[in-house]
């Protein structure tokens, strides 16, 4: 699977197509500051991988999900983030001195099961307490929000099936505001209101049936918006499909096929004009052009 950072550091590259070329005969090797693996190899649990690693939207600490249960949050250390902020594109050349240190979490939060999707309030500043905060979503289990100061539990999202039974969601996504909660499940997209916890939801079918040839067939895995606040978000399906839609049409507009597995992984770039995608036992990231041609540009 295709690490989160790859594909951050994808849509990134993904504002400026143009300079490729010129970015790959200039790329350098980048250096490890620090490192967090001690508490992740005294768990207890044989095999602790890590399902991922997202920043927080203003870039002040790392949020993981590892086999353990556990979600961590990671400060980034003062050191690094002081060389960063003095030089942030590394025009100068200069290497961060900063020790080779192990990382300690400043927050743990453990659920109920394996996690299966996690994402960051997207107005997220650690300036104001109260838009720290990020959801989780695992086995069995309702999704929850966590509060990144103390690790409480702020809210939970209860979706049920059709049975009335609990069931639980495969991705996560705020939208670019905040206020609503999209979820991934067998084929159909799931909205909650943050403000409103409880089992309240508007449900988006994909796919008509579960036999039925039209629409998004499989289950959504993955979510992303458009950072332009159009409306426009991505689903990936383990179906090996990617769908686009926006938010006040249930409709997909279109449907991009290239992955030879299910889809595991959508961003957007942060102009919102090119989307990357990754797959189950696919060796590429795929960049589409989804504001002019949905076509695929590269891999």
């Amino acid at each position: 699977r295709i690490g989160t950072m790859a594909m951050e550091a994808a849509a990134m590259a993904g504002d400026r197509p143009s300079k490729y070329a010129a970015a790959k005969s200039n790329w350098c090797i980048p250096t490890a500051v620090c490192r967090a693996q001690s508490e992740f190899t005294q768990t207890g649990v044989k095999n602790n991988c890590l399902k991922g690693v997202k920043w927080s939207p203003d870039g002040s600490c790392l949020l993981t999900a590892s086999e353990d249960q556990q979600l961590r949050l990671f400060n980034l250390p003062y050191e690094i983030a002081a060389a960063a902020a003095d030089d942030p594109d590394n025009s100068g050349g200069a290497e961060c001195e900063a020790p080779f240190s192990d990382l300690r979490s400043a927050l743990s939060v453990k659920e109920g099961d394996s996690v299966y999707d996690y994402c960051w309030y997207p107005l997220m500043s650690s300036a104001d307490p109260l838009t720290c905060c990020f959801l989780s979503s695992s086995k069995d289990h309702p999704i929850h929000m966590w509060d990144a100061y103390d690790g409480s539990l702020r809210a939970s999202y209860i979706p049920r099936n059709h049975l009335d039974e609990l069931t639980a969601a495969y991705a996560l996504a705020f939208d670019p505001t905040g206020s609503r909660i999209y979820c991934g499940f067998e084929r159909a997209v799931r909205v909650f209101d943050v403000t409103r916890p409880g089992c309240v939801c508007t449900t988006r079918p994909t796919c008509p049936t579960r036999r039925s040839r039209n629409g998004q067939r499989g289950v959504i895995s993955c979510l992303d918006f458009a950072p332009d606040y159009s409306g426009l978000f991505a689903a990936g399906s383990f179906g090996g499909t990617t769908g686009l839609y926006v938010e006040n049409d249930p409709k997909m507009i279109t449907q991009l096929e290239g992955h030879t597995g299910g889809v595991t992984q959508v961003r957007f770039s942060h102009d919102g004009l090119y989307l990357f995608t990754a797959a189950r036992c696919d060796d590429d990231i795929v960049l589409w052009d989804v504001r002019s041609t949905c076509r695929e540009l590269g891999r």
